[in-house]
């Protein structure tokens, strides 16, 4: 009798084996309306994870205080920079503009004293025939030869006072740029316009670079004037002489107030490498928030986020954490580094938050598609639940080798798993704080990641089930 039952059990466990063999192969059966969802998902052939309203309103709500705090950050140190640095840049190339307008009028009282401004070789009257007529500083004035030195001097001296008038207008214009920036990020802070934040670091380093060029040309200007005025002297009229002092000394004057202003540019340059961090920072997010607010929403409310949504918050986060601590050489003044660091913890609860919710959505349906496979190869191999126990737990290790030999099920369950190890990664990186949010958002990343393969692989694992 117990040979029987025996041998009864072996047949019915490869009656059962075969007919799971030819299961999947035969044409799929009518299952619940459960496994006509999963299906018509796998149909689209994407999968992705509902975020509820809630979950998105909330993670979306911490983005924008971050925006906001390091919007507030950006403007101080905006309006910081403005203080000493530049005020002293507005002073000085207003003084170089003087200088510059001095020596303009200086000229002009020149050529009415002395039309050939005492350069030997020009006079005011024809001499010969063939003579080159020609203006300086707008006075007629006639070179004795075409081909003479006093032709150079004269060509000379008044390109370069031209240029030094124009050197000093760019710089005056450079140095009111940068002191109307503050007062523009602070109106942008208020309209809530953080692109026009997040560009004010550049305006300050672009500013600042210009006028180092302009500072540069200008000392070299000054030289050559001086050079100019000293070789003109030599053989020049003595009625000149006071005069000439004069644009001896404003040219002094712009050499030395350019001088002056490199130190200046050197230290607003350096907080604009702070602050560029937190622009990039800015700007990252608003990237960030725009991913989010423009996300699509099914007929209940929730909302589809792309992959890309999680790799934008690490690089801003990354970035700015790199700048709190000085690794990038742009570290944060101390009081904006603790702001920044409590700010960088919202955009980690954030995309905890969307992290959390997708690995356990997704789990949930990999389990699913598990219990819909097992179900179907039971029905399909006519499992009979009222056969005896030990012909069910023979039919169940064969249902369970059918489990294991698909694929797609297989890496369904291993990318879920490896999802879920990532999430309890991020979480205790999170808690580890500061120094660590980069790490713990990275976690979340590739949780979000794994938690799309096991989707898609459990996508195609029912993806024949209708």
């Amino acid at each position: 009798m117990i040979e029987r039952l025996r041998g009864g059990s072996r047949a019915a466990t490869v009656r059962l084996l075969g007919a799971i063999a030819v299961a999947c192969l035969l044409a799929p059966l009518t299952l619940a309306s459960a496994a006509e969802d999963e299906a018509a998902e796998a149909a689209d052939g994407a999968y992705a994870v509902p975020v509820p309203e809630w979950v998105a309103r909330g993670a979306l709500e911490l983005k924008r205080e971050f925006v906001m705090g390091v919007a507030r950050q950006a403007v101080s140190m905006a309006e910081a920079s403005a203080t000493e640095e530049v005020q002293l840049l507005v002073g000085a190339t207003d003084d170089m503009a003087g200088a510059g307008a001095k020596v303009e009028s200086t000229m002009s009282k020149i050529g009415s004293i002395d039309s050939s401004f005492g350069i030997p070789g020009i006079s005011r009257l024809v001499t010969a025939e063939g003579a080159v007529r020609d203006t300086l500083f707008g006075f007629v004035v006639w070179h004795e030869s075409a081909a003479g030195e006093s032709r150079e001097i004269a060509s000379d001296l008044e390109s370069e006072v031209a240029r030094m008038v124009t050197l000093a207008t760019e710089a005056r214009k450079r140095a009111a740029t940068l002191a109307s920036n503050a007062d523009e990020v602070r109106s942008a802070l208020a309209a809530e316009d953080y692109s026009g934040i997040a560009s004010s670091s550049g305006v300050v380093d672009q500013a600042t670079r210009e006028l180092e060029a302009i500072a540069a040309e200008a000392e070299e200007v000054s030289t050559s004037i001086e050079e100019i005025v000293w070789q003109v002297q030599d053989g020049g009229s003595s009625l000149l002489e006071t005069e000439w002092q004069q644009v001896l000394l404003a040219a002094s004057d712009t050499r030395r107030l350019a001088a002056k202003i490199r130190p200046a540019l050197v230290s607003l340059r350096e907080e604009s490498g702070a602050s560029d961090a937190l622009s990039q920072a800015l700007q990252g997010m608003v990237e960030s928030i725009a991913v989010m607010e423009s996300a699509r929403s099914d007929e209940y409310g929730s909302y589809y986020y792309p992959s890309s949504l999680f790799e934008r918050d690490c690089e801003v986060v990354i970035s700015l954490e790199k700048s709190v601590s000085g690794e990038d050489g742009g570290m944060l003044p101390e009081d904006s580094a603790d702001s920044v660091e409590w700010l960088i913890s919202k955009v980690v609860a954030a995309d905890r938050m969307l992290a959390e919710r997708s690995v356990e959505y997704t789990s949930t349906r990999v389990a699913r598609a598990m219990d819909l496979m097992e179900e179907r190869y039971k029905n399909s191999a006519g499992f009979d639940e009222s056969a005896s126990r030990d012909e069910r737990l023979e039919a169940y290790e064969a249902i369970d080798a059918a489990l294991r030999r698909n694929e797609d099920l297989q890496a369904a369950r291993i990318s879920a798993r490896e999802a879920r190890t990532s999430l309890e990664g991020g979480k205790s990186l999170e808690i580890q704080g500061s120094g660590s949010w980069g790490a713990a958002l990275r976690e979340y990343r590739d949780a979000w990641a794994r938690a799309d393969e096991a989707g898609e692989s459990a996508l195609k694992a029912v993806g024949g089930l209708s």
